[in-house]
């Protein structure tokens, strides 16, 4: 179960109108995970910089069940790299993804 989490300081209105939608299918494609049980969470319009830089950046948090490890986040990180920063129209150097290994134990959910 797939929790995506983006912090933008774009605002809303440049945000593409059906970017969660395309997010959840990216992920469910690079990760190999039921798009049904994706969750995407955007926060636009925040105050952010980069390497002392506030111009258009993201940070995406991707947290799920047993897809990441040392071999397989390279492979993840070039997948997403280019749907995010094509989608958002953000030079990669701007793209930032942390992944987060989640324990089922640690997930309530029916």
């Amino acid at each position: 179960m797939p929790m995506v989490f983006l912090y933008t300081n774009l605002k809303d209105e440049e945000v593409p109108a059906d970017f969660e939608v395309k997010t959840s299918r990216c992920v469910s494609e690079v990760l190999n995970k039921p798009k049904e049980r994706i969750h995407v969470i955007l926060n636009s319009d925040k105050r952010m910089c980069r390497n002392e830089d506030s111009s258009p950046c993201v940070l995406i948090e991707i947290q799920s069940l047993g897809v990441f490890s040392a071999d397989k986040n390279p492979g993840y990180t070039e997948k997403f790299m280019e749907f995010f920063s094509t989608t958002l129209s953000i030079p990669k150097s701007r793209v930032t993804l942390v992944y987060k290994a989640a324990e089922a134990h640690m997930i309530g959910i029916l």
